[in-house]
């Protein structure tokens, strides 16, 4: 299981500023620690910068801890991050897109495909963000979503804090192997 949790607060200039949190469990957690291994904190940045990208190729990863390393425990990161140009405006009305995993499924490019996609273990990846909205008011959310079937399901759900907007995401992967036959299936709803 992957959970990243991050807070946001709104910048100057259309930017976003960010603290996220970031757990891994399982398997993926400790090809993580492997692939760290002595490595320096400069390459483990540039790694760290890819993996933890939110919104857009003007994400910058400023600093990152990594809290814990223990074998029976999750890896837990602490990271600081700026996002420029997120925010769009018109009509003084401010616009944001929450859903920082809305490009998961890009990767698994499944129309042009004539094999199973294969997996090295079920996985959870749950995206939790809360956005500081400061004096602004809300004027809308989208509405709250979920899929479930027999190979993937999904959630996405937001709530109206006093001073925050809370998001939430989780996209769970049922099956090592997904066979073509499931494809279109699993398609319809992404």
């Amino acid at each position: 299981m992957e959970h990243d949790s991050i807070v946001l607060s709104l910048a100057d200039g259309n930017k976003v500023t960010g603290r996220g949190f970031y757990k891994l469990y399982g398997y993926e957690k400790i090809s993580l620690m492997h692939l760290f291994g002595n490595k320096s904190y400069k390459w483990q940045k540039e790694y760290l910068q890819s993996l933890l990208e939110k919104g857009n190729n003007k994400f910058s990863l400023d600093t990152f801890d990594i809290v814990d390393q223990d074998i029976d425990k999750p890896l837990l990161l602490n990271y600081v991050f700026t996002i420029n140009d997120y925010i769009t405006e018109n009509n003084n009305s401010k616009y944001i897109n929450l859903n920082f995993l809305k490009t998961y499924f890009d990767k698994f490019t499944l129309t042009k495909r004539n094999y199973p996609f294969s997996f090295t273990n079920n996985n959870v990846t749950k995206l939790s963000v809360t956005f500081n909205i400061g004096n602004y008011t809300i004027d809308y959310l989208p509405p709250d979503t979920n899929y479930s079937d027999s190979v993937f399901d999904y959630s996405l759900k937001y709530s109206k804090l006093e001073k925050s907007i809370l998001f939430e995401n989780t996209i769970s992967i049922h099956k090592i192997e997904i066979p073509k036959g499931d494809f279109s299936l699993s398609l319809i709803h992404i």
